[in-house]
């Protein structure tokens, strides 16, 4: 098997892993503070941070995509569901990182994309918005009709949102595999 130039183990944090984390953070920080959003159809947008923690999260692994989902939700602590949006990118940002080792391991580049899809995906369904759902009912049980509108059931809010986030979520993904596929296998490598 081929060795891969820097591909050594890490150990401990190093200048690299630093600056990535708080570069992706900085720029999802500053893309959500900056309000950028990108229209696609009608009344929908697409959120640019989302590529800049799920690509970090994954560079970076589970502590790195923690405080990268972290930052990403700062600019919005001033408004009434920032928290959760906190809680919700951090967690969502933390799994990410958990879950790339494990794609980028089993499979080599092209079939790591589909790998990608699959976690772009669990991102937006599986930990995005049911954790961004779960912290709305837990910081008030009845804020889910402030956020909605009417007073919907759990599972009626993950459909309307994850309808919402369908555009964003494929968005998301196109733009990260360009990225990935771009990038030479030594950047592509998980840093811890």
């Amino acid at each position: 098997m081929k060795r891969i130039p820097g591909d050594e183990k890490q150990t401990g944090l190093s200048k690299t892993w630093l600056f990535v984390v708080f570069g992706f953070g900085a720029a999802a920080f500053l893309v959500r503070w900056a309000g950028l959003t990108i229209p696609v159809i009608g009344t929908i947008n697409i959120d640019p941070r989302e590529v800049f923690v799920t690509l970090g999260a994954a560079f970076t692994g589970p502590v790195g995509g923690l405080v990268i989902g972290f930052l990403s939700g700062l600019p919005a602590i001033s408004v009434a569901l920032g928290p959760t949006s906190i809680v919700a990118h951090s967690v969502s940002g933390l799994l990410i990182g958990l879950l790339y080792k494990l794609v980028y391991k089993r499979w080599p580049m092209p079939a790591l994309l589909l790998g990608w899809a699959v976690l772009i995906a669990a991102y937006y369904y599986i930990f995005l918005i049911p954790t961004f759902l779960a912290a709305i009912s837990l910081a008030d049980p009845g804020a889910m009709s402030d956020v909605f509108g009417v007073d919907l059931s759990f599972s009626q809010a993950y459909s309307t949102l994850g309808q919402t986030a369908f555009p964003e979520a494929v968005a998301t993904f196109i733009v990260t595999a360009i990225i990935l596929v771009a990038l030479p296998e030594r950047y592509r490598r998980p840093l811890w």
